[in-house]
């Protein structure tokens, strides 16, 4: 069914694989449960805040349209998602991730009023605190157990690959912003792309590109781990994703899928 890339399983896909990644460069071990609880909040928070969306506006789009057809059976899987992530962690999760997911939370609860601002002055800093929030949900619960385990690995060895990831995330949501243009502005929806314009957007995105690029050469150096270096070919790869001509929705798959390049890197 088409219709299911509203669902946006593919996000899922990605934090999973960026939390796997967080996991292998800060030297610690997860519980499994972790990649049940981590999504399936996500996912239900994610699908809620759609949910809401679709019944406040008298948009049209594919997405509003979906999720007011199919609020009857997404709203008790939702509830279900949150209460399966709600047990799971109760059970094996320690109070430090407790704390560690209450701060990301409380974080995208003060996030939900920028992201019903239809102003175009917030969309900026909207867009941008989305790829923050992604990144640090999943980074809180390696880091977590990597401040409580003592893993002997050091910042600086970390937030290198952090800045990458952070990086890579934000350039993601650049180019999903830029397919939407046409649509954004004609819809008059407030979107990072409608708010800076297209050749600022540009022009961010090679500064991101070059960011990446440099952190990587020095990963690759003071690491003693050339296999880091091909870290430098994922953003190069999702920019050229980004210009392949094609439907939007098998661009914006693409874009969702090519990050999950991090676990095959770093793990070959």
């Amino acid at each position: 069914m088409p219709a299911l890339k509203y669902l946006n399983v593919e996000i899922l896909l990605l934090l999973s694989t960026c939390m796997l990644v967080a996991e292998h460069v800060v030297h610690v071990s997860l519980p499994v449960t972790a990649y049940i609880v981590v999504p399936a909040a996500t996912w239900a928070v994610y699908t809620i805040d759609r949910l809401v969306d679709s019944r406040t506006t008298t948009l049209t789009t594919g997405r509003h349209t979906f999720h007011r057809r199919n609020a009857r059976w997404l709203i008790p899987t939702a509830g279900v998602s949150l209460l399966m992530a709600a047990v799971l962690a109760a059970l094996s999760f320690p109070a430090t991730f407790w704390i560690a997911g209450g701060v990301v939370g409380l974080w995208t609860v003060l996030h939900i009023p920028l992201q019903r601002s239809h102003r175009k002055r917030w969309a900026v800093v909207k867009d941008l605190n989305v790829g923050v929030v992604f990144t640090v949900a999943a980074w809180i619960l390696p880091l977590t157990q990597w401040w409580t385990s003592g893993s002997g690995v050091s910042v600086l060895e970390w937030l290198p690959m952090f800045g990458i990831m952070l990086c890579t995330i934000v350039m993601d949501i650049l180019f999903l912003s830029q397919l939407d243009y046409n649509h954004d502005e004609q819809q008059r929806l407030p979107s990072i792309a409608v708010a800076l314009g297209w050749s600022t957007m540009r022009r961010l995105q090679f500064l991101l590109l070059a960011l990446i690029l440099a952190i990587s050469v020095i990963m690759s150096i003071t690491t003693d781990q050339p296999l880091r270096a091909f870290i430098a070919a994922l953003p190069a790869l999702l920019y050229s994703a980004a210009r392949f001509s094609g439907p939007v929705d098998l661009q914006r798959v693409v874009l969702e899928l090519v990050p999950t390049l991090w676990i095959l890197i770093l793990w070959t």
